[in-house]
């Protein structure tokens, strides 16, 4: 089974966030806006897409779904995504955030950047703060490439934290 590690970025206000709606509000709301994905297939080098690069991608069926599965940090958010906007059921889920509770308890912070620091893989950077109220319209080349590159690093982060992971949680 094809491992693929994905990230998405996502257009986000003072008003129109996680932190205010549940993920499944906030990804049904008409507001809902895929600004990039970040990919990263088994160990290759990730990279970051555009939504409409992405949307031709599944439709081309460029990805064996049925014999991939999908990595995430928080699935209950990208994984949504994945299936509400673009139809794609991958063979399974591999949620780290979950893992962590496991492996670390439910009460350590088990935000990706916590456990970047906890787990020693690297840090977590922080250019989605720069993306407050912006849609895809609004960024230039320049700073989509920054985002685009804040996003990669999320995807091998988390991909670090999975190959930590997953060897102490059992296959069932």
């Amino acid at each position: 089974m094809d491992l693929l590690t994905l990230d998405w970025e996502t257009y986000y206000d003072d008003y129109y966030s996680l932190s205010k709606m549940t993920t499944e509000a906030y990804i049904r709301d008409p507001r809902f806006e895929p600004i990039l994905v970040s990919l990263k297939f088994n160990d290759a080098k990730t990279f970051w897409i555009l939504p409409d690069r992405f949307r031709q991608m599944v439709e081309d069926q460029e990805i064996d779904w049925a014999n991939t599965a999908v990595i995430h940090h928080h699935a209950h958010f990208d994984g949504a995504i994945l299936h509400w906007h673009y139809g794609v059921r991958p063979a399974m889920f591999i949620d780290t955030l979950p893992m962590a509770r496991v492996i670390d308890g439910p009460k350590a912070g088990n935000s990706l950047r916590d456990l970047c620091i906890r787990h020693g893989v690297g840090f977590k950077g922080d250019y989605v703060n720069n993306a407050k109220g912006k849609h895809l319209a609004d960024f230039t080349v320049g700073e989509l490439n920054q985002y685009g590159e804040y996003c990669c690093n999320d995807t091998d982060r988390t991909y670090d934290l999975a190959q930590i992971f997953l060897p102490q949680i059992p296959m069932d």
